[in-house]
């Protein structure tokens, strides 16, 4: 934690100097560094992906390849039978095919009917159907641009004055 911290402290007080001379607008150092991020983002989601599946790990469920159940994550994952333990719950990998706890559904019609609706996917925008995810991006993405126009505008530790206040 200590090394995380200091790094990024590091880091921060690095990308101020390097930015500080430079006579481009602030957008347009935005987009170079988004455009790099995306860029290494796609490169290592396999190997993240590939890291999951490693023996001795149980979160084999975090490749974006294994199949989890949807379209609602929660309101299947509950309905689902408890193997395995993980996100993967109630989706066989080879068949793909979800399976409901019969002794949970009992003879409810309403929670037969929403253990119908459950199918397993996989991919990496699995489960983008719900809009609170596109909140959360937009408020990430304006956190950044904010923090960028603030530490150019002013330093870094103005910046981590501003990260200790509580929106």
């Amino acid at each position: 934690v200590v090394g995380s911290a200091t790094s990024s402290c590091l880091m921060s007080l690095l990308m101020e100097r390097l930015t500080r001379n430079e006579t481009d607008p602030f957008i347009i150092h935005k987009v170079r560094l988004d455009a790099g991020s995306i860029f290494f983002s796609l490169l290592l989601l396999p190997v993240m992906g590939f890291m999951g599946t490693l023996p001795g790990n149980s979160r084999t469920d975090m490749a974006f390849w294994t199949k989890r159940p949807g379209p609602d994550y929660w309101g299947c994952y509950n309905l689902a039978v408890s193997e395995p333990h993980n996100a993967a719950r109630g989706c066989d990998q080879v068949t793909g095919v979800f399976t409901p706890n019969a002794t949970l559904i009992g003879n409810s019609t309403e929670l037969a009917a929403k253990a119908a609706e459950c199918v397993c996917g996989s991919g990496v925008l699995l489960g983008w159907k719900n809009y609170m995810i596109y909140i959360a991006l937009a408020m990430s993405v304006f956190h950044g641009w904010i923090t960028g126009v603030l530490v150019t505008s002013f330093s870094s530790v103005f910046r981590a004055v501003a990260d200790g206040f509580p929106i």
